[in-house]
């Protein structure tokens, strides 16, 4: 019992912390993503409000006593950003969705930091926006173009995509190697209606490119299409090194399309979906 109690007194201990970034004290900073790497540290996602670059993604890495890591940035000490405005200015809002970190503790060179979200580009149109870091949260730049990849799907038209989570892929039986895909799953607005669909991309991790072998170019749209207005929004994304599991939400046509389900789509190599079980 003795030890029991103890046990409960260490988990009830609470710290905390606030932190912001050097953009002044009265901006935004929205935190969104979270994960813990092999040495304990937290990596926290977040958008953040900038004073040159509109939104950009952030990243904030506290050791395990909940310090800024001063081995970690490239804007100030524990924090580094990211910003996608590379085709103008005209729209300089890039917001992150979703943080993930890959080591290898067989080839720990390897390490990386990803991150995804939605950037705009100059004629407002919204694509997925993925950027991969050094440990250090440097860019990478050899990964895509100088460390960030932008996706559009562009269904119909469609003037918005937004990515909501990603995972890795790793080749089969080969869990302790460095990962060989990132997937990155979201949504896609079809044209300028409220009508939206499940929009995933898959990249391969060496250089950031589009992964010929999936779907179209690429990249893959399903639409489950029940009747609600709204369709359909990914919200989280689980990877083995054969199948994609995607959660999602479904609108219906009842209610005005206001009654919302939990819809789950499952993905092979070859993208057909699994409909067994499913409606």
């Amino acid at each position: 019992m003795a030890g029991e109690r103890q046990y409960r007194l260490r988990f009830c201990r609470l710290r905390k912390g606030i932190f912001d970034f050097p953009y002044g004290e009265t901006r935004d900073y929205l935190g969104r993503a979270l994960v813990i790497d092999h040495l304990d540290r937290i990596l926290a996602g977040a958008t953040i409000r900038t004073d040159d670059h509109g939104l950009d993604f952030g990243v904030l890495r506290l050791l395990v006593d909940g310090e800024p890591d001063i081995n970690f940035g490239n804007v100030d000490i524990g924090r580094a950003r990211v910003h996608f405005d590379v085709t103008g200015q005209t729209c300089a809002d890039d917001e992150l969705s979703a943080i993930a970190l890959h080591h290898s503790p067989t080839f720990p060179a390897t390490d990386r930091i990803l991150l995804a979200g939605s950037a705009c580009r100059f004629d407002g149109n919204i694509d997925f926006g993925i950027a991969r870091l050094f440990v250090d949260g440097t860019l990478d730049t050899t990964f895509a173009e100088a460390g960030r990849r932008m996706v559009a799907f562009d269904v119909n038209d469609g003037p918005s995509d937004r990515a909501a989570a990603m995972a890795f892929q790793h080749p089969s039986g080969f869990q302790l190697a460095s990962p060989s895909h990132v997937v990155v799953v979201g949504t896609a607005r079809r044209s300028a209606l409220a009508n939206h669909d499940v929009a995933i991309t898959r990249l391969v991790l060496s250089d950031g490119s589009l992964d010929p072998t999936f779907g179209t170019g690429g990249k893959w749209v399903v639409a489950l299409e029940l009747g609600g207005p709204n369709s359909e929004f990914a919200k989280g994304l689980v990877t083995d090194a054969t199948r994609l599991t995607v959660a999602a939400t479904i609108s219906r046509t009842t209610n005005l399309g206001a009654d919302r389900d939990v819809a789950a789509i499952r993905l092979i190599a070859d993208v057909s979906l699994f409909r067994n079980g499913f409606e």
